[in-house]
């Protein structure tokens, strides 16, 4: 009898102890909810700490690092940014958002050759990705490819009528053409 009020009890705690954790995605998903919050309240050192706690439970966790990769481009922390989205690269090459981000940074570090390498690998998956193609034409007019890149701000423009950056590069690669006249009709 004493032994088996001792396994009752034994199985008790257990199912107290067992019920009373959540379990790892549930705490992973609470703490990305609170960055989220914390996001879009700006309150970004927060969310930082969330979602470093998110990582730490699961340090795959891709759209937690996306996120903090983000959230530390908000900080101003530019270099733990491209940590955090090579990072990420490695664990899902197939993140088009971490390559385009990556291809961006190349070409301010003037690593044109690179920059070119991963904005083809965008657009070889999503043709139509807004940040690759303005990446890809800003790398051509550096290359002095200015028909190719007036082409691809055109076609940026046709697919982005409200975006105004399609509009500034067509006029820059037409004023470097010195197409003074169609680079004034293209801002207006």
């Amino acid at each position: 009898m004493l032994h088996l009020k001792k396994t009752f009890l034994l199985l008790i705690t257990l199912l107290v102890i067992v019920s009373g954790c959540a379990s790892d995605e549930d705490k992973k998903q609470a703490h990305l909810k609170k960055a989220l919050k914390s996001i879009q309240e700006e309150k970004f050192d927060v969310a930082r700490i969330e979602l470093k706690r998110a990582i730490q439970i699961d340090p795959k966790y891709t759209e937690a690092l996306n996120l903090l990769g983000d959230t530390e481009l908000k900080l101003g922390n530019i270099q733990d940014a491209i940590r955090i989205y090579y990072a990420l690269i490695e664990l899902d090459p197939e993140n088009m958002d971490a390559q385009v981000k990556i291809a961006g940074f190349l070409m301010l570090a003037q690593k044109f050759d690179e920059a070119m390498e991963k904005v083809d690998l965008v657009l070889n998956t999503e043709p139509n990705n807004p940040d690759a193609q303005l990446i890809k034409a800003g790398l051509l007019m550096q290359d002095n490819q200015l028909l190719e890149a007036a082409s691809l701000f055109e076609k940026f423009i046709a697919q982005n009528k409200d975006d105004m950056r399609g509009y500034m590069g067509l006029a820059q690669t037409l004023v470097a053409r010195k197409d003074l006249d169609k680079a004034e009709k293209v801002l207006r």
